[in-house]
């Protein structure tokens, strides 16, 4: 496997060539992800098809999505909409699994989702559970948190979605839900590519937004993800100067959300998911001092993201900021920094 990965390494090198860092300035989002007021948005459609479709191959269904503009008239979208996902979609069995818009070929043209392809919804899972409803924001929050930290992010919208069945079979019903930004979206945004299908050793991604990435998953406490597996991860490369930049998405399963399906990987030998574990690779001491300078500057935003998030149950909102601040107090402590992280750090030879 090692020989393999290091062969496809050589390949991707030679295309990309080599790099020092990724550093190219980002142009903008497109208008959906360049706003974070919260989008009130009205879904219409057969619910039944859509929400029972949890085939391989699954179909889209027409829809209609319906918004207010800052002039108070009310404009309507068709859009094409079908579930996704893995576990939600499967295993967890969520009355509303996670749904994508399709508006190509949509016209879009003065509305909040113009220059819009596919776009991903996570959706509240279970309807009548608020606990379900306050984790998707808290997962929301997690993306917000890491777009701070840096612009090789994904951006998300918060949306109130209300679902209406056209067939009538279901009352309407109102919850939070999330919009987040298209995987090519993201790369435009940065002057990068997506690379699918490409295996990527982590020590051939950008060293010091890997390291940061991997210290964010340990704030959040995420063991759910693997660069080389691709799992919840994108690698993009950067156009200016070839650098591979990992990408983390899908939270649900850190312990700062702390969703009850959420199991660590027993070979982890973690107790819960609250429970933290660096995954990533050793750095030198000055290196790792650099990545948790960058999170003690950004401390009070990220602290008040979750604090004073209008919308956050006020127990959970301080039962996050206190999980993060017990981050924060072990950066403060250098016996705590050398056993977290020194001493649970993956040696590069370890591939």
């Amino acid at each position: 496997m090692r020989a393999h990965v290091t062969v496809v390494l050589f390949l991707l090198l030679c295309l990309v060539g080599l790099f020092p860092a990724a550093h190219a300035q980002p142009v903008g989002s497109t208008p959906l992800f360049a706003d974070d007021a919260l989008l009130e948005l009205t879904l219409a459609a057969d619910l039944k098809p859509i929400l029972r479709d949890r085939e391989e191959d699954r179909p889209a269904h027409p829809a209609l999505l319906t918004y207010r503009t800052s002039g108070g008239a009310v404009r309507e979208i068709e859009v094409w909409v079908r579930t996704r996902g893995h576990y939600r979609l499967h295993r967890l069995g969520c009355d509303v699994p996670p749904l994508r818009f399709d508006f190509r070929g949509v016209p879009t043209e003065g509305t909040p989702f113009e220059g819009q392809g596919r776009v991903k919804l996570v959706t509240h899972c279970q309807d009548g559970s608020a606990a379900y409803e306050q984790r998707v924001l808290q997962e929301y929050l997690i993306y917000r948190a890491y777009n701070l930290l840096t612009d090789f992010s994904f951006r998300v919208r918060l949306v109130r979605l209300t679902y209406v069945d056209t067939a009538r079979r279901r009352r309407p019903v109102t919850h939070f839900a999330f919009l987040i930004e298209d995987d090519d979206d993201v790369a435009k945004r940065n002057s990068g590519r997506i690379l699918d299908g490409i295996v990527v050793h982590p020590e051939a991604a950008h060293r010091e937004l890997t390291t940061l990435m991997a210290v964010f998953q340990y704030m959040i406490g995420n063991s759910d993800w693997g660069v080389t597996t691709r799992h919840n991860i994108k690698t993009m490369a950067v156009k200016k100067d070839g650098a591979l930049v990992a990408l983390p998405y899908d939270f649900d399963w850190a312990g700062l959300v702390d969703a009850p399906y959420a199991v660590p990987d027993p070979k982890l030998g973690l107790r819960s998911v609250r429970e933290r574990l660096f995954m990533g690779f050793c750095r030198s001491e000055a290196e790792f001092d650099a990545a948790f300078a960058r999170f003690h500057k950004k401390r009070p935003a990220l602290t008040a993201l979750f604090r004073d998030f209008p919308h956050l149950d006020p127990k959970v909102a301080a039962r996050s900021a206190e999980y993060l601040d017990a981050f924060f107090d072990a950066l403060n402590d250098p016996k705590a920094v050398r056993r977290a992280f020194h001493g649970k750090c993956l040696e590069a030879a370890g591939g």
